[in-house]
C-alpha cells in the first residue's frame, strides 16, 4: 500500500501502481468542483481508480475521504 502527498497525484503513478497490485491512494490535487472541470478525461485514459476516489470525495468531503482512505 502506497500513500502519497499530491505531488504524486498523476495518471502514470496510478495506473503504474494498479498495474503492479499496489493499492495506491494520492492526495487529489486541483479543483474538484465539477461546475470546473471534466472528469470524463480521466476515464478515457484509464485512470478509474483515480475517479473512484474524486468521486468518493464529492460524495462524503475531503476530511472523511482521508479519514477513510488513510486508515483502512
Amino acid at each position: 500500500r502506497v500513500l502519497a502527498d499530491a505531488a504524486y497525484d498523476s495518471k502514470d503513478h496510478w495506473n503504474r501502481m494498479e498495474e503492479l497490485g499496489i493499492e495506491f491512494v494520492a492526495n487529489i490535487s486541483g479543483c474538484l468542483d465539477p461546475k470546473k472541470r471534466s472528469f470524463g478525461g480521466y476515464r478515457k485514459r484509464g485512470c478509474w481508480s483515480r475517479a473512484e476516489h474524486v468521486k468518493r470525495i464529492l460524495e462524503v468531503g475531503r476530511e472523511q475521504w482521508k479519514a477513510r482512505s488513510v486508515i483502512p
